[in-house]
């Protein structure tokens, strides 16, 4: 979109916004040290500024939630958004539910799963605020409790996490093959604090059948029935409990595992 942007002659330009990114900058600044804060503030409204741009000058562009469509056009004056909402269109992003078969859940596994590409700020931040804020409440109550976290590049501190207390805490980085994670595990949470977009790995956990506890910035775009679907909690405590509860019931992981499958068929199946 950068050097796009001032082709003036150019015949079509498509603008493929997979998130509206001065949102994720502006959910970030509290999460960082007061004195860091001004500098991200600046850079959410150069951003705020050059997403405008983008979008006032393009012919069309393309969001994955209709969240995102809405961030876009917030950087509009009222007078102005009519116009601009013809030039945006939310597609959102389908997964291939052939490919993807639900798995049959382990009876008695205390296995929970985490993964996402770790060198993605809100992916790190949100499983580092888990490893911290709620897995110690999870030891509490389940000391055989362990967690496995896949990506590639994980962070230096997850690594020394693993380290620290290899019974409960597993670093893979990227494996080539996902299928064999899901299959030993009762739980993935996805706890995203910050960010924008669709949580792919949430619509493939879906299909696979896993129970999901995530965060409502998680769900966020994804349309599923919080308690009903999938479980959704924001703060350490509440996401504990949530976690424990799926793990302890057996007919709501049942419940989760179904409701999710029926999600991603009938939502994001990309031949539906």
């Amino acid at each position: 979109a950068l050097y796009a942007l001032h082709l003036k002659n150019a015949p079509v330009r498509v603008f493929d916004a997979h998130n509206a990114t001065w949102k994720i900058v502006q959910r970030s600044i509290e999460q960082y040290p007061f004195f860091l804060r001004p500098f991200l503030a600046r850079e959410a409204k150069l951003i705020r500024q050059f997403e405008q741009s983008v979008v006032q000058e393009f012919d069309h562009t393309f969001t994955v939630t209709e969240v995102d469509r809405e961030f876009l056009l917030d950087l509009f004056p009222d007078t102005e958004k009519p116009a601009i909402a013809t030039k945006i269109t939310s597609t959102p992003i389908t997964i291939d539910c052939d490919q993807i078969h639900a798995l049959p859940l382990s009876q008695a596994s205390n296995r929970i799963l985490t993964l996402g590409t770790l060198r993605y700020a809100p992916n790190a931040d949100g499983i580092r605020w888990f490893i911290q804020k709620v897995f110690p409440l999870l030891l509490e109550q389940l000391p055989d409790v362990r967690l496995t976290i896949v990506g590639k590049n994980p962070p230096a501190d997850f690594l020394l996490a693993a380290e620290n207390d290899p019974e409960h805490i597993e670093v893979t980085g990227y494996v080539p093959d996902l299928q064999p994670y899901y299959a030993n595990t009762n739980v993935l949470v996805v706890p995203v604090r910050m960010g924008g977009g669709m949580r792919v790995r949430i619509l493939e956990g879906f299909a696979s059948g896993l129970p999901i506890v995530t965060t409502t910035i998680g769900l966020e775009g994804i349309e599923a029935v919080p308690g009903q679907d999938v479980l959704v909690e924001d703060d350490p405590q509440s996401f504990a409990e949530a976690v424990l509860i799926v793990l302890r019931d057996c007919d709501l992981r049942q419940k989760l595992s179904r409701n999710g499958r029926t999600v991603a068929e009938s939502k994001y199946h990309w031949k539906e």
